[in-house]
Formats: C-alpha cells, structure tokens, sequence
C-alpha cells in the first residue's frame, strides 16, 4: 500500500505540475496575444497616423502647388501688363514723333508761308514802284505831247506865214508841211492835227 499511495501522489503532483504548467503556458501565451494585439493596434495606429500624415502633406504639396500655380499666373499677369504698358508706351512715343514731325512741318510750312508773304510784299512793293514810274512816264509824255504839240502850232503857223507872203520854193515847204505830217502820227489821236486816214497831200 505505501508504494501505491507514494505513486499516487506523485501522479497527482506530476499532473498539478504539468497542470499550472499548461496554465502558466496559456498565461503566457494569452500574454503573448495580448502583446500581439497591443502591437497590431500600435501598428495600426502608426500606419493611420502616417496615412494621416501623407495626407496632410499631400494636401500642403496641393496647396503650395496651388500657390506656386497661382504666383505664376500673377507673374505672369503681370509680366502681360508690362508687356502691355511697354506696348502703350512705345505707341505713345511713336505718336509724340508723329507730332514731332507734324508740328516740324507745321512750322516749315508757317515759314514757307512767311517767305511767300515776304515775297508777295516785296512784288507788290515792286509793283508800286513800277505803276509810280508808269505815271511819271504817262505825266512825262503828256508834258512831251503838249511840247511837241506847242512846238508844231508854231511851225505850222511860221509855214501859214511863210505860205502867206510867198517867195519860198514849194519844195522846201512840202518838205517841211510833210515832216509835220509824220511828227504828228506820233501824237495820242485825240491831239493829232492831220487825218492819218488819208495819205499826206501839200496843201497851199
């Protein structure tokens, strides 16, 4: 009996050992699962964390995309307005040359009209120098028409005298009445002593 009762015991022992073993086994491997689990959880949280973070860097690569995209189309906004006022500006000194040029040739035609004006003065002074000449002329050739016209009275009456007491040959005084004849066609017509319409005749 003892032996059996002895085997018995440590049966029993044997079997609570391997008993708490398998207990301490599962702890362990329930410790083990729930570490495990702690990790997935862990891990989990780091990958949303990191999902979370791309994303909010994907966002800020978005926005300063989008800042960059809207500083290029400001910059070139505003090189387009540059262009557009270099444009304006060159159109606008362009139009001052034309003005320039119209203005130079505004004031060359202003003197060219002066010079004429000159000149028209200095013909029409000219004129006036010239018509007072033609009257002095005219005022001339009257005192000479008058003296001539004086002078053929006298020789006209000397040749009715000569005629009247006779003694001179006729020739001489047809020659003389004839030279009459001829001074007179030089006469202004309403002053002539002769009919120039009709050829010269002596008359005694």
């Amino acid at each position: 009996g003892i032996n059996a009762e002895y085997g018995q015991e440590a049966a029993l022992r044997k079997a609570q050992k391997a008993a708490k073993a398998a207990e301490a086994a599962t702890a362990a491997a329930e410790e083990k699962k729930a570490a495990l689990v702690e990790a997935e959880r862990a891990l989990e949280a780091t990958a949303a964390e990191l999902a979370a973070k791309e994303a909010a860097l994907a966002e800020k690569k978005a926005e300063a995309e989008a800042k960059k995209a809207d500083l290029e189309a400001k910059q070139a906004a505003a090189e387009a307005k540059e262009a557009e006022l270099s444009a304006k500006k060159a159109e606008a000194e362009q139009k001052e040359r034309e003005l320039e040029a119209k203005k130079a040739e505004a004031e060359q035609k202003e003197r060219e009209l002066e010079a004429k004006k000159a000149e028209a003065e200095e013909k029409e002074r000219e004129l006036e120098a010239k018509q007072r000449e033609l009257e002095k002329a005219v005022a001339d050739l009257e005192v000479a028409y008058t003296e001539l016209g004086k002078q053929m009275d006298e020789a006209q009456q000397a040749l009715k005298e000569i005629k009247a007491k006779g003694g001179v040959a006729h020739g001489a005084l047809f020659f003389q009445e004839r030279h009459l004849f001829e001074a007179d066609k030089y006469m202004p017509t309403s002053k002539q002593r002769y009919d120039h319409k009709k050829p010269f005749v002596y008359q005694e």
